[in-house]
């Protein structure tokens, strides 16, 4: 094998196959503690030399000198985020002059020269270096190209080759590489200084009449690292915040046997009602009503019974059946202009909560809190603090999922935060990540922590920090909210999509601007449009006819046409149960900043029956808010269209105008943050019927309106209902 075609094996190893690298071979080394700073390396650039020096006797009256000089420099970036190689540049001297009197009695030594002198530099398209690592076993290799080079030969043109030859054991070889343990003296820099004999390619051919020369390769490259980012762990499962109710729409955990399975332990239950401006950490400051149940009601069609519109509460509740998200049935409480509600198991005990909770469903909500945490500089927000600002927000969630602009709203308004999201994208981009982690902005990143992982099924969200080394494979360090996890290891190395936010030192410096303005910018127009399952695609075309999608598993969500705008889906599944199907269904999100004023056509696709809905959040140029609702039930696949008419200009209400369309019907409704619209179930033992005593099941009809919305403050305190 020639050096030259070694040189190739080894690059084709190393780059051609990084993807599949770290999975087999790699992945099966000896665990090492590979250096945390080369992991998040994003480039190497630094000085190399090679030297090799000998002479010696040819009996009986012959003789050999050999010398050989590579000195020069090296600039390299690294393949992508995640590979284990970095591919740039060499520039370099090199000067060689293997002498050779070799004995021919009784004649004179045949007297041999072969010599090559001469620089290689950027200019040359051969001009290549390679800086691969071994993750699993602590190794790497350098590795420059040309390594044969033109010389000369008995004063003739000939093709000179560089470096030792056949080391017995892997040497530092720039020219002929092969990985060689990481040196542990001068780090976070790759110092390599060895010594070692061995002899030339050209030597190789008297070798039975010379000795091996002697060897000293130095090496001293430099990282530039990415620092993995602090950011404080929060957990969605501690106290006091785990057992507070998430989102508005009040549901209850699952149920298999709806009809039978007692909810109380002493047979009352007690509902909490928190109004406008009050937390979950103070029910002193929320209505209380006892519910005293009679035999055979002990359970969430019992409830039904007694939680019901009154003169002096709203509230109703509706046995919702069993889905494609949800094993088994729920409870739904609805309920308007409230903060939030809690259904107590057992009266004055918060831990005995019914409803679902942060400890739950409040991954977003609990790695949205440690980003805010980190661009604050501390521990300034936790998630309650944030869940009780987004109960009071008429958009603080698109259905069951937070709006992540009232996030970065909560942290300007009451930390004077910096904060501002920039959209959704699901497909996996480790170059984007790492480009926002290095400008000290966390990623979050969507995983699916089942075992048969489903972005939609069994979607979860964690906070990429930087980049680390696990089971022999560069991978993300996260911070995960719900499990014990410091990496995508657990995750089967897979994350599905991710979520972008800003804080007050901005983006990155390059590339294509970011989506969305932040909340200080003069321009506050944004658009939202949201669609609920059974909604299969979201497709939003713009005045001018440019469109953005988004759809089930990440389906056309790159072609957003329309400037500035994003296109995702978001989902949670219940973290305390993954054995069991208990997912918040998909909503399909599209989300332009300082969009154009006039007509938006939007296109909901469904493949399935079922209710669904679309939602609008309209922010004009001084960020006004206007909402509008639609919602209706598919009878099978099809599209239904609708028409947004939006406008910047300060106090224009938005409209939202959608006559039945194929597959189905709908109208709109106004008025957010009203709580859920859910499907009524049938009277077996896994349903039930609304306590407001409509039909079970059926078509909505809601008449079509837009509401204009001001901003909600909280006031100081209030009990009353």
């Amino acid at each position: 094998m020639t050096s030259r075609t070694r040189w190739v094996t080894a690059w084709l190893i190393a780059a051609g196959a990084v993807s599949a690298w770290p999975r087999t071979a790699l992945a099966q080394g000896t665990a090492c503690n590979f250096p945390q700073a080369w992991a998040n390396a994003v480039s190497w650039t630094g000085s190399f030399s090679m030297t090799a020096k000998g002479s010696g006797a040819i009996p009986p009256d012959g003789s050999y000198s050999i010398t050989q000089t590579v000195t020069g420099t090296v600039s390299l970036d690294h393949l992508s985020p995640l590979s284990n190689s970095f591919f740039g540049k060499a520039t370099f001297t090199y000067s060689a002059h293997e002498h050779y009197e070799i004995p021919e009695p009784p004649g004179p030594p045949l007297v041999i020269d072969f010599m090559a002198d001469g620089k290689i530099d950027a200019s040359d398209r051969q001009d290549v270096a390679l800086l691969a690592f071994d993750f699993a076993n602590c190794k790497y290799y350098l590795s420059v190209e040309p390594n044969t080079v033109a010389g000369t030969f008995l004063g003739n043109p000939a093709n000179y080759t560089f470096g030792p030859l056949d080391l017995e054991t892997p040497k530092p070889n720039p020219a002929a590489p092969d990985f060689t343990p990481i040196p542990t003296a001068g780090l976070p820099d790759l110092i390599e200084h060895a010594q070692f004999d061995a002899i030339t390619t050209f030597q190789f051919g008297y070798s039975a009449l010379t000795k091996p020369v002697s060897w000293e390769v130095i090496y001293n490259l430099t990282p530039k690292i990415c620092e993995p980012l602090t950011v404080p762990l929060l957990k969605q499962t501690a106290d006091p915040w785990r057992h507070d109710t998430y989102d508005k729409f009040f549901e209850s955990g699952q149920v298999l046997l709806p009809r039978s399975t007692a909810v109380s332990p002493k047979n009352t239950v007690e509902l909490l009602v928190f109004p406008i401006g009050t937390s979950q950490g103070t029910p002193i400051g929320a209505a209380k009503l006892d519910f005293s149940l009679a035999a055979g009601d002990n359970n969430l069609y019992g409830l039904t019974k007694y939680i019901v519109p009154t003169s002096t509460d709203s509230t109703s509740s509706t046995l919702m059946a069993p889905d494609k998200y949800h094993l088994g049935s729920r409870l739904s409480l609805t309920r308007g202009g409230v903060n939030t509600l809690q259904l107590l198991a057992v009266p004055g005990d918060p831990t005995s909560n019914l409803l679902r909770q942060i400890a739950d469903f409040g991954c977003f909500l609990t790695s949205a809190t440690m980003i805010l945490d980190f661009y604050a500089g501390s521990v300034v927000a936790n998630p309650r603090d944030v869940n009780d600002w987004l109960n009071d927000q008429p958009d603080g969630f698109h259905g069951h999922e937070v709006n992540p602009n009232q996030v970065a709203g909560y942290a300007a308004a009451k930390h004077g935060v910096t904060m501002a999201f920039k959209g959704r994208f699901d497909k996996p981009d480790d170059a984007e990540v790492e480009r926002y982690i290095c400008s000290r902005n966390p990623v979050m990143l969507k995983v699916s922590p089942c075992f048969n992982q489903n972005e939609e099924t069994c979607p979860h969200f964690v906070v990429a920090t930087g980049k680390t080394v696990s089971d022999g494979q560069l991978t993300w360090a996260i911070n995960d909210p719900a499990l014990d996890s410091h990496d995508l290891g657990p995750y089967q190395m897979v994350y599905f999509g991710y979520r972008l936010f800003t804080g007050p030192s901005g983006g990155p410096s390059s590339g294509p601007r970011a989506p969305f303005a932040s909340a200080a910018a003069p321009d506050q127009s944004r658009l939202i449009v949201s669609a609920t399952s059974p909604a299969f695609q979201l497709t939003v075309s713009d005045p001018t006819g440019r469109q953005s999608k988004c759809g089930a598993f990440g389906i056309a969500t790159a072609r957003t046409e329309i400037p500035d705008a994003t296109c995702g889906t978001d989902s949670i599944q219940n973290d305390s149960n993954l054995n069991q199907q208990d997912t918040t269904p998909p909503v399909r999100i599209f989300e332009a900043s300082t969009p154009a004023s006039g007509s938006y056509e939007v296109d909901v696709l469904t493949m399935e029956s079922g209710d669904f809905s679309v939602n609008v959040f309209a922010y004009d140029s001084d960020g006004g808010l206007s909402a509008a609702k639609a919602a209706g039930t598919a009878t099978g696949g099809g599209t239904t269209r609708y028409s947004v008419s939006y406008s910047a200009a300060p106090g224009m209400p938005v409209r939202l105008i959608g006559p039945g369309g194929a597959g189905g019907s709908a109208a709109a409704d106004g008025g957010p943050g009203t709580g859920s619209q859910p499907s009524a179930a049938g009277g077996s033992e896994n349903g039930g019927c609304s306590s407001s005593g409509s039909a079970c099941g059926g078509l909505l009809a809601l008449m079509a309106v837009a509401v204009r919305v001001r901003r909600r403050a909280r006031p100081s305190s209030s009990a009353s209902l």
